[in-house]
């Protein structure tokens, strides 16, 4: 990962995420940078097994997704300012994503990590994968976006041989703790940040083990 990189762009896109997490304004920066530098925070992290590729949720006719479309993506990029979920390829080396449309606007995006990744919570193991970095855009919320989505992934990854598939949440987070549970994911452990400082997790198939300290 470009650690400057990651600074430009979070900068750059910083009043986006603000507006998007917090709802802008002095009281969103002060919340953001409160949270993000200085509050121990609890996350969850969630799991489903290839047993809960089971789970299905019909689309609305209005909903539609895509996989790497990476021409699409960068239109969209362009077209507007973005929080900073729209960019992990470039902050986080990540090369798989879902776009969520919602009548054939861009309306979410989440990204897919897959075996011998580490991310900002797990150290990711064989056959396991972690979808992370949820968000849909605020004029579309309120239509179950985020679980469909995650059900057609972990759908498409059972189907990849993918045995086990994370998701880490903000405990504070109800919108996407509801929408997890929707798809089917379950509480299989818990991760305390001070700040950006945290434990990574080593996760297999079978078991979530704390590892070592990341920072982010």
């Amino acid at each position: 990962m470009n650690i400057l990189n990651t600074i430009r762009l979070t900068l750059t896109d910083l009043r986006q995420t603000v507006h998007v997490r917090y709802g802008g304004g002095v009281r969103g920066y002060a919340e953001f940078f409160y949270i993000s530098l200085l509050r121990t925070n609890t996350f969850i992290i969630f799991v489903t097994k290839s047993t809960g590729c089971s789970v299905y949720l019909p689309d609305p006719e209005s909903l539609s997704f895509t996989r790497n479309d990476h021409k699409r993506l960068n239109e969209f990029r362009q077209s507007r300012d973005l929080p900073k979920e729209f960019y992990c390829d470039q902050t986080h080396d990540a090369h798989d994503f879902i776009l969520g449309f919602w009548e054939g606007e861009v309306a979410y995006i989440h990204w897919i990590f897959h075996e011998n990744a580490k991310t900002r919570f797990l150290k990711i193991g064989e056959d396991c994968a972690e979808i992370g970095y949820m968000v849909t855009l605020p004029e579309f919320r309120g239509n179950k976006i985020c679980s469909h989505a995650l059900t057609h992934t972990v759908q498409a990854l059972c189907s990849e041989g993918v045995r086990s598939i994370f998701c880490v949440v903000h405990d504070k987070n109800i919108a996407s703790i509801k929408a997890v549970k929707r798809a089917g994911f379950r509480e299989s452990g818990k991760s305390r940040t001070l700040g950006p400082f945290n434990m990574r997790h080593d996760v297999t198939s079978e078991a979530v083990q704390r590892s070592r300290p990341s920072a982010q």
